[in-house]
């Protein structure tokens, strides 16, 4: 009997908080994207050709702290080699999680707009200066492609919220994930409302 494994070609995976990480520890930062939504457009256009082409690809979850950790036990230094020596080992060994919430993702156009009242532009303003931004949202708001992707137990979470009535919670919940603008938040949530 064959090792369905060893059909399985793995693919690094990488969360907005550890793609930061990733490129704070890797040899070959300067060759790396410079944002993880770069990363995460390239990478999912990557998945489908491949699997277009036939290939069994899986999206391998990477922790950076498991892969300096491999890449100090095995005297490697952390650059795309080595990134994907560690993925082949992790898919190889069993040793991940499943990587369904990691593909699972929603993905919503919902582009910045301009409130037709300067108040309500000037609060929201303020609003995004009081925020503490030191630590990037998990989800990060594709501002350039104007896109907000989030798992899609989340959205159901979302859904969920706005069902019960509470919209409020629902616009705040997915500007705290995202770090989208709670214009763009309250958007995304009255795409749900108008289909109640």
């Amino acid at each position: 009997m064959s090792n369905p494994k060893k059909d399985q070609i793995g693919l690094a995976w990488y969360t907005a908080e550890e793609w930061q990480a990733l490129r704070r520890v890797s040899a070959d930062r300067g060759d790396m994207d410079a944002s993880h939504a770069e990363w995460l457009a390239g990478a999912e256009e990557y998945l489908r050709a491949l699997r277009k082409n036939g290939l069994n690809v899986v999206p391998v979850p990477v922790q950076v702290s498991e892969l300096v950790a491999w890449c100090k036990k095995n005297k490697r230094r952390i650059d795309s080699k080595a990134r994907s020596e560690f993925v082949s080992f992790k898919l190889q060994s069993g040793e991940m999680d499943t990587a369904d919430e990691a593909l699972d993702m929603r993905i919503t156009r919902v582009p910045r707009r301009r409130h037709p009242l300067p108040l309500l532009n000037t609060l929201e303003k303020m609003y995004e200066q009081s925020q503490d931004r030191a630590t990037p949202p998990p989800y990060p708001y594709d501002e350039e492609h104007s896109l907000i992707r989030l798992p899609a137990k989340v959205v159901q979470e979302v859904q969920q919220l706005v069902r019960s009535g509470d919209v409020p919670a629902a616009v705040q919940r997915v500007e705290k994930l995202t770090g989208c603008g709670l214009g763009v938040a309250k958007a995304y949530v009255d795409g749900f409302r108008d289909d109640l």
